[in-house]
């Protein structure tokens, strides 16, 4: 991902929060409707981003797989709050790679609820 690949290595730190942070301001500056860090009964979801008909819930993972972050999405039901919206939901994990310093992939699911 461009973004990441134009941030000097000097200042790069190997922990999921700082991946978090840069899409959560990238994301907000382009004014998406964003909920970082949604408390529920069991866990945190990291990222939530809702438009007019979509609801898109993001976890994130480092040095791992996007499908270990769609399954924890599934298994700690994090998209329950969002059901009775109305809305489409699109689970999505995303991974980083600390020695690429990058995403190293994307990974989405619709909602059948």
């Amino acid at each position: 991902m461009q973004l990441f690949a134009g941030i000097p290595y000097t200042i790069q730190i190997e922990q999921e929060r700082y991946y978090q942070t840069i899409f959560y301001v990238a994301l907000k500056m382009i004014g998406a409707q964003i909920i970082v860090e949604q408390p529920t009964n069991i866990g945190r979801i990291d990222l939530v981003i809702q438009t007019k008909d979509t609801c898109f819930i993001i976890e994130f993972k480092i040095n791992s797989t996007a499908e270990k972050a769609i399954k924890q999405i599934e298994d700690k039901k994090y998209y329950q709050p969002y059901v009775s919206l109305g809305k489409k939901i699109i689970l999505i994990g995303i991974t980083f790679d600390t020695k690429a310093k990058n995403t190293s992939a994307v990974e989405y699911k619709t909602l059948v609820a």
